[in-house]
C-alpha cells in the first residue's frame, strides 16, 4: 500500500500554521502564480462526492474536517463510468473536472454558516505546464478568494494512494487508477 511521506507531528495545527505552510511559500513548493479563469463561485451547489463525514485524521489534511464538491464535468463523468469505478477498472476524468475540498479547523461537524479555513481545490488540465498526474493543485483562501498553485508534489504524492487499495471510503478494493481521487 502507498504509504504518504507525511511525519506524525503534521496532526499539529501548530506545526502546520508555524512551520508547513511557510516552508511551502520559502522553498517554492507553492507559487504565486494565481489560477487563472478559475470560477469557483457557486461550488458550494455543485454534487459531493460522498455523504461520509470526513471527520477522521487522513495525511495531507490531518485533523480537520473535510467537505469534497465536484463539477458537472467531473461528476458527468463519474455516473458515466459508475460501473468501471466500481469494478476497479482506470478512470481518467476529463479536463475541466474541478474538484474543491473544504478543509475545516478541527474534526467537529462544522458550526452552520461556518467558512471553511481552506479550500483544497484540483482542477484537471493535462495538458498545463504545472499540473502533477494531469492535475493542478491549488490551495484557496475563501477569505479573500487568492489561490496558489502548489508546484511541489506533496499533494501529488499522498492523492497518488487512491490509485491502489487504501484504508478509505470504498477501499479501491479492484486496485484501479482512481486518477488521484479517494472520494
Amino acid at each position: 500500500m502507498h504509504k504518504c511521506l507525511v511525519c506524525p507531528v503534521l496532526g499539529s495545527r501548530v506545526f502546520v500554521a508555524l512551520v508547513l505552510v511557510p516552508l511551502f511559500i520559502m522553498t517554492g513548493c507553492a507559487s504565486k502564480k494565481a489560477a487563472q479563469d478559475l470560477d469557483l463561485s457557486g461550488y458550494a451547489s455543485w454534487e459531493r462526492t460522498t455523504q461520509v463525514q470526513l471527520n477522521f485524521p487522513i495525511p495531507g489534511h490531518e485533523s480537520h474536517y473535510r467537505k469534497i464538491f465536484m463539477n458537472k464535468v467531473g461528476m458527468d463523468y463519474r455516473r458515466a463510468n459508475e460501473a468501471a469505478f466500481k469494478s476497479g477498472e482506470a478512470l481518467e476524468y476529463p479536463d475541466g473536472t474541478i474538484v474543491v475540498k473544504e478543509i475545516f479547523g478541527g474534526l467537529d461537524d462544522p458550526i452552520p454558516g461556518e467558512q471553511p479555513a481552506t479550500l483544497d481545490i484540483m482542477v484537471k488540465e493535462k495538458a498545463a505546464s504545472d499540473t502533477l498526474g494531469g492535475w493542478r493543485w491549488l490551495i484557496g483562501d475563501p477569505k479573500n478568494g487568492n489561490e496558489m498553485v502548489m508546484s511541489g508534489d506533496f499533494c501529488a504524492n499522498c492523492h497518488n494512494g487512491a490509485n491502489e487499495k487504501h484504508p478509505y471510503g470504498d477501499r479501491n478494493a479492484g486496485n484501479g487508477f482512481r486518477d488521484f481521487l479517494f472520494y
